[in-house]
């Protein structure tokens, strides 16, 4: 986690799109939608995403909670159609993105600075056995 690249959305995957049942039962209209992500996302950036899909700020009138999976480098929304994404869904995604990116990257810098400190305390525990082992005498 210590080198967080922030992740972005680089496109809907067309080829993937799934197809309506359209069998005249509610629902049978919509499908699920697939967005390419620019890299493999860590399971903390997911978990981040995923709270942020199910619990917007301002959440449109047409959103689902719950429709949102992340499989690889892709976001998979269930139950949709394109337009929806354009017209609601494109503003929350992109919402989730930025909130995973910016509690990844803190998430990060939390990590790098416990190293940091890490590090510093072996470096004077070292030096403190360097020094108290090169004075010791047993002759």
């Amino acid at each position: 986690m210590s080198d967080f690249e922030p992740l972005r959305i680089t496109r809907i995957i067309e080829e993937s799109i799934t197809k309506p049942r359209n069998d005249g039962k509610a629902g049978s209209n919509l499908y699920d939608v697939p967005f390419r992500l620019s890299h493999n996302p860590s399971k903390e950036w997911i978990d981040f995403f995923t709270q942020a899909w199910d619990t917007p700020a301002n959440p449109s009138l047409a959103h689902r909670p719950g429709i949102c999976r992340i499989s690889g480098e892709t976001i998979w929304l269930a139950g949709t159609t394109v337009e929806e994404v354009e017209r609601f869904h494109k503003d929350t995604l992109m919402l989730a993105l930025a909130d995973a990116n910016q509690k990844c990257m803190a998430l990060a810098s939390r990590q790098n600075a416990e190293e940091d400190r890490r590090r510093k305390q072996y470096e004077v525990h070292d030096a403190n056995v360097h020094d108290v082992a090169k004075n010791m005498k047993f002759e």
